[in-house]
């Protein structure tokens, strides 16, 4: 028998064989499990913030969910894992946000031999290289596994994991989460302070995107909840000594759901004031978060406003819809009691102080040396007993400091406001009635008078010079409404009809007219002979340099 020929490779061969051992010396040692591959080895993750990355290429598939109806993130999650262990307190909680180049997913379980039984928590909503965020809040004490996995079989990826493990045996504030969320009552002034130092960071936006105040608002946060009717409206400030973010949820996210909102507030920095006037369009129960924009920031805080229900907000609320008062004496009274702090002048305005209460707001149509005189007093007010009033007069509702040209809050705590102020040019100017305090609010009278030069309105037609505009008549009216003036000499005169905006509706006269008696009769009509709608209108007459004004109320 031969013996068996045994071949000698050649220099190339040899080359091939000592490279293919070092390929595969370099792959024993490549392929290191991690130390925490398993529950057994999982890594302890402390109280705080949480910032760990890695690649799963060297772990293997421990753990899945064979049954994806039971599964807590709704798939197998069939890819290699690692594993980190909590020890948690009931009160703690944990926000997590992960990220993986393989399709992520991330549970947490309490039995690492039965993950589909015991799984607390879950997310898998995205896709590869997309964010998944758990957010879970501990009811029971114990030992926690947090799984880092990939959604398909086998597969693996470097990730990222950020967040914070948060409370950690630390006393929660009560109002935590929306579900013990702080109740906030109808028709009441409320005032809360507190600290966000031991509550956890609950919600969240996903993207700045989806954020309705353009920050993450990843700080502790407290909630307060309210419900109400669609019409009731909310105003609420809000100051913290971090930066604070104050948003307003439609409902109460559960853990891993995205977090939306439908109005919230982050205008200032750290230390400032946030404010939020909303009225809601739909009936139900809405929660008030106030949050801070770092990455887990905390500070002290305090809460005050007003919750309106069942009844609307004054018709002069705004500049926009300010209630017109003509030439001669005025009374008015009301309740800001459902009106929102739209205005504020500020410590640089015509006051000298800030004007953070509700407020309603008047307009006047001056001419050049008309002047005004307005005591202004709050008789009654709910909440308070000690209100200190403020008035002033702009010229531009949307620039309050700058355009402030008169003003009075000089009197202190229940004291009667004086303003007197003659106008220097003729044009628009909106008187507001408001107070110093936030969240002040309840019923008040103003008395005075618009002045118009001698001659105007209060003039007989016989005295020299006089100019008189009588009233409306019939008023209110239904088809046509005559405008009876007197003119003691040869003059120009205009008359035109203007809404309670000011703009012009119909120019009536514009001519020069004789000495003596004079009439318009107005149809209801504009310029472009379209009926007006019904409301308050006010007729303006000009007559050299003097003018009066009358309301006149159509009604179709």
């Amino acid at each position: 028998m031969r013996p068996p020929i045994r071949l000698r490779p050649s220099g190339a061969c040899t080359a091939i064989i000592l490279a293919l051992a070092s390929v595969a010396t370099f792959a024993t040692a490549a392929f290191a499990v991690p130390p925490n591959d398993t529950c057994a080895g999982a890594i302890v993750i402390p109280c705080g913030n949480v910032s760990l990355s890695g690649n799963t290429f060297d772990a293997t598939n421990n753990y899945d969910f064979p049954d994806t109806t039971l599964s807590c993130t709704g798939y197998s999650a069939g890819g290699r894992d690692v594993v980190y262990q909590l020890t948690a307190q009931a009160g703690d909680s944990l926000w997590l946000r992960y990220q993986s180049s393989a399709d992520a997913s991330i549970y947490l379980v309490t039995d690492c031999s039965n993950v589909t039984g015991t799984c607390v928590v879950g997310s898998d909503l995205n896709h590869q290289n997309q964010l998944e965020d758990l957010r879970y809040h501990f009811t029971q004490s114990g030992t926690y596994y947090l799984v880092v996995d990939s959604y398909g079989p086998d597969t693996y990826g470097n990730w990222t994991l950020t967040g914070q493990f948060l409370g950690c045996g630390l006393t929660l504030p009560s109002n935590d989460r929306c579900e013990t969320a702080s109740p906030l009552y109808c028709n009441a002034a409320f005032f809360y302070s507190g600290n966000t130092l031991t509550a956890a960071s609950d919600y969240a936006f996903p993207s700045l995107g989806a954020s309705c105040v353009g920050s993450l608002a990843q700080g502790r946060d407290v909630v307060f909840s309210l419900t109400v009717n669609a019409g009731d409206s909310l105003s609420a400030t809000y100051t913290s000594s971090a930066d604070g973010v104050m948003y307003l949820m439609p409902d109460c996210p559960q853990s891993g759901t995205t977090v939306t909102c439908v109005a919230g507030s982050n205008a200032t920095g750290v230390g400032g004031s946030e404010t939020m006037n909303f009225t809601f369009a739909y009936t139900g129960t809405y929660y008030l978060v106030l949050d801070s924009d770092g990455l887990g920031t905390n500070g002290s805080w305090q809460l005050q406003g007003v919750v309106i229900c069942g009844l609307d907000t004054p018709s002069n609320d705004l500049c926009s819809s300010a209630t017109f008062v003509p030439c001669g004496a005025f009374n008015l009274s009301g309740d800001d009691t459902h009106a929102f702090p739209d205005y504020d002048p500020g410590p640089n305005g015509c006051t000298g102080f800030p004007a953070a209460g509700t407020d309603v707001v008047y307009l006047i149509m001056a001419s050049v040396g008309d002047s005004i005189w307005c005591d202004y007093v709050f008789p009654h007010v709910n909440g308070k007993t000690d209100v200190d009033a403020s008035v002033y007069l702009v010229t531009d509702c949307s620039n309050m400091t700058a355009s402030c040209v008169a003003g009075s809050d000089s009197s202190g705590a229940a004291g009667v406001e004086k303003l007197r102020y003659r106008f220097p040019a003729t044009g628009r100017y909106y008187l507001v009635l408001d107070s110093y305090d936030s969240g002040i609010y309840g019923t008040w009278t103003a008395t005075g008078a618009v002045i118009c030069p001698a001659g105007v309105a209060a003039v007989g037609p016989g005295a020299p010079g006089a100019v008189a505009l009588a009233a409306a008549a019939p008023n209110p009216f239904r088809a046509t409404s005559v405008l009876r003036f007197t003119m003691a000499r040869r003059e120009r005169a205009v008359l035109r009809i203007h809404d309670l905006a000011g703009r012009v509706v119909r120019t009536m006269i514009d001519a020069d007219l004789p000495a003596g008696s004079q009439s318009a009769t107005w149809d209801a009509r504009d310029d472009a002979g379209r009926t007006v709608a019904g409301g308050t209108y006010f007729a303006r007459l000009q007559v050299g340099g003097v003018a009066v004004s009358r309301t006149v109320v159509f009604v179709r």
